[in-house]
């Protein structure tokens, strides 16, 4: 469980790789047992934040504290370099020595901190348990899965009890099926060891799955933070919208007199007319644009449908098996519209079931 004391707090910094603005003024901050997901697309400056807080990369303006103590302030010329800063790495390769055994990649940060031989050994011997990997120490890296080699990176990683782990896409490098498993261990693990993390991913799910809090970037700048049912439940933007999920985007023109005290509105789509919910940003024009989450659309005629809801008769364009579900695709004027169901459909027209709240305009 998290509290609302900063570990980390990033203000206002600002990275340039030449003519190319990476982060333009991002500020985000990370409380005491929390866990922070830097989500985005490639480009998106999330990996040039983390290198950032980690002081393996210089921003060009801003200011950062761990804790109580400033490690970096454009303004003051203060720049703790990565070795003061006393943070835990996992880096998306790994990183690991491959000349040295598990026990000595574990324990080499202790060696650097002066620990001595005895207690080196007593600290990773109780990390390589806590972490499953008590009877590989002896063994090297090539001697290992791609799993036990990410759970070595990570005993490295928190073995000196960091007050901050930065992990760089921490999965990436396990196959599909590892990968699935390894977020429900990672997120356990992170949360028993009380752990203060900030990770990089550019998946969704990931994000979702294992953060307590995520940061979207787009193009070096903060486009929504939110618990992960925050952004996957009320974007604030169409860029947010769309970034997650599964989605229906579709032009409509919205209805200014139609606009209710409650956020909703009539919009059209050709001779459709849709109950629709205003977003924070939307309705400055009558050309607007919508979404609804697949999984949000029924079809289903003998739904029992209210007035928070809107009846669609469409036309099957076809039906795709997905192995634990259909997808079935529609003509809404001339653009596919896309449901989910757990049968085929027979071709010709369907009722289509969309809800108020469930149809974003922005």
């Amino acid at each position: 469980m998290t509290d609302q004391t900063p570990i980390l707090t990033i203000e206002s910094v600002e990275k340039s790789f030449g003519t190319t603005a990476v982060l333009q003024g991002v500020s985000v901050t990370l409380h005491e047992g929390e866990v922070v997901a830097l989500l985005g697309a490639s480009g998106s400056g999330k990996t040039t934040l983390l290198r950032v807080a980690g002081g393996l990369e210089r921003p060009d303006a801003g200011r950062i504290t761990i804790g109580s103590s400033v490690v970096f302030d454009a303004s003051s010329a203060v720049d703790i370099p990565a070795e003061g800063r006393n943070l835990g790495f996992v880096f998306q390769s790994y990183a690991l020595w491959p000349h040295m055994t598990v026990a000595a990649n574990v324990g080499y940060g202790l060696r650097l901190r002066g620990a001595s031989a005895a207690d080196r050994e007593a600290r990773v011997l109780a990390v390589l348990e806590r972490l499953g990997l008590g009877a590989l120490g002896n063994r090297y890296p090539h001697q290992l899965s791609g799993g036990q080699q990410q759970r070595v990176a990570l005993a490295r990683a928190v073995v000196y009890e960091p007050p901050i782990v930065l992990l760089d896409e921490p999965l990436s490098n396990l196959d599909a099926n590892l990968r699935e498993e390894a977020r429900a261990w990672l997120r356990e693990l992170i949360v028993t060891l009380r752990l203060s993390a900030l990770f990089v991913t550019h998946d969704q799910v990931e994000a979702l799955a294992i953060a307590d809090r995520v940061v979207l970037l787009n193009r070096g700048i903060v486009e929504q933070v939110g618990t992960p049912e925050s952004l996957y439940g009320d974007p604030k933007s169409l860029f947010a919208a769309t970034f997650l999920g599964s989605n229906n985007v579709f032009l409509v023109m919205l209805d200014p007199t139609s606009k209710q005290a409650d956020g909703t509105a009539m919009v059209s789509c050709g001779p459709h007319r849709i109950r629709s919910t205003l977003q924070s940003n939307s309705g400055a024009t009558p050309a607007s644009t919508a979404a609804i989450r697949v999984e949000r659309v029924s079809v289903n005629p003998d739904l029992n449908v209210g007035p928070d809801w809107t009846s669609l008769s469409l036309q099957l364009r076809t039906s795709l098996y997905m192995g634990e579900r259909w997808e079935h695709v529609f003509d809404l004027n001339g653009h596919a519209f896309r449901a989910w169901g757990t049968r085929r459909l027979e071709p010709g027209r369907h009722s289509v079931h969309l809800p108020v709240e469930g149809v974003w305009v922005f």
